[in-house]
């Protein structure tokens, strides 16, 4: 990988071999590992200049990613090693605003800070101050990379999150969930806020919130925000209770709870294709049939029951098209995101939630209070919910 002249050292096809060589070496990679990021290095400096092959480009934030991965695998200590050595060519990109490169630079930090030993060192609060600034959320190609790391800020370093004030996350999210093209990022975004940041922190903001969140659902539906916005207030109903779920709903309008249920989340719940989606509004909908509120509506909670027997028994019916991939034209869509395979650390709530069969007879106990009203389902429900918890070695009656 000599350097050699101007673009002849620039060959995409040695870049690709040498990732491909680190994701099948992975951890044997790690006698060689800083020799090889120090010359990467080298190139990283040069390429800054002039970027001119995108794909060479993207090879080589791949290799990088590629190196931290399995390098760290080997050895966690690892990662503070790799910090020092991209952090120079990185806050270059960064200060001279290299559009080609910063998604890739957002995308990497976001993977040392998510492997790095916390707490972290001044120098990210800088960063971190950095990417709140309203300009980097303008540029399409950034939004996906840009909160990727505010995400990781929020998971790996609540603490930086909560002395710069939760306001101006929120702010980004507002932006993201008006966006019919990033509103899937918002969602992502408030979900790690109330999985990290004690509730106490939120509290004040959360009406506002939901209201946000259910004001943009009754003035563009679309389907992709419909699913989005049920596995978000699912993993909330997950991690705070059904009951403060309900609260908060209810807090942006009396009857707001039953409205969103009946008109969008009993119709939609099995159109949903995701499995981490299926598996969220399964969790949510069992944690309902355990509150006492609504135990005492018999049609409501027997409806909610039946949608969760078919969430288990069924497969997801196909979702209405109602024409989301227009608004790719419509916002100025552009393309110049690209993900690195290798710097994904993301890690989503759902895949900790018990599959939604288990969640049910988990909560059997609550389902003894609704005896009267399970004995009012169509005889084959009746029967397949004794066989869940037969199988378990329980009963229900």
């Amino acid at each position: 990988m000599g350097m050699g002249g101007s673009d002849k050292w620039e060959n995409e096809y040695v870049m690709k071999a040498i990732t491909r060589v680190s994701g099948v070496a992975q951890a044997d990679m790690a006698p060689y590992l800083m020799d090889v990021i120090a010359q990467l290095n080298t190139v990283l400096s040069a390429v800054c200049g002039n970027p001119r092959n995108p794909s060479f480009n993207h090879y080589m934030f791949e290799t990088v990613a590629s190196l931290i991965k399995f390098g760290c695998q080997a050895q966690p200590a690892l990662a503070v090693e790799f910090e020092k050595v991209v952090m120079p060519p990185f806050q270059e990109v960064l200060a001279k605003d290299i559009e080609e490169f910063t998604p890739y630079v957002f995308q990497i930090f976001a993977q040392i800070i998510s492997l790095r030993p916390q707490p972290l060192p001044e120098m990210y609060g800088a960063l971190y101050q950095g990417i709140l600034q309203g300009d980097n959320w303008e540029r399409t190609g950034n939004i996906p990379a840009l909160n990727t790391l505010l995400r990781t800020f929020v998971t790996k370093a609540p603490e930086i999150v909560t002395n710069h004030g939760i306001a101006p996350v929120l702010g980004v999210m507002q932006k993201l969930v008006g966006s019919k093209m990033n509103d899937h990022e918002g969602l992502a975004l408030f979900s790690v806020l109330f999985e990290n940041i004690p509730l106490a922190g939120l509290e004040q903001y959360l009406t506002q919130v939901f209201t946000i969140l259910l004001t943009r659902l009754m003035k563009s539906p679309t389907v992709k925000y419909k699913h989005a916005l049920m596995k978000t207030l699912s993993l909330y109903a997950a991690q705070h209770g059904a009951g403060s779920f309900m609260a908060k709903m209810e807090s942006v309008q009396p009857g707001c709870f039953q409205q969103v249920l009946a008109n969008v989340w009993l119709p939609e719940v099995q159109k949903l294709q995701n499995v981490n989606e299926r598996k969220a509004c399964g969790y949510a909908m069992v944690k309902l049939l355990e509150e006492p509120a609504l135990q005492g509506q018999t049609e409501l909670w027997s409806a909610i029951l039946q949608a969760v027997m078919r969430l288990i028994e069924l497969p997801a019916q196909k979702a209405d098209d109602d024409g989301d991939q227009d608004f790719l034209h419509q916002e100025g869509y552009d393309n110049t995101y690209c993900k690195l395979h290798f710097a994904n650390q993301t890690v989503d709530l759902a895949e900790r939630l018990p599959d939604t069969r288990q969640a049910l007879v988990q909560a059997g106990e609550s389902l003894r209070k609704g005896m009267a009203t399970i004995q009012q389902l169509p005889p084959d429900a009746q029967q397949k919910l004794g066989e869940y918890f037969q199988v378990a070695g329980l009963r229900l009656a």
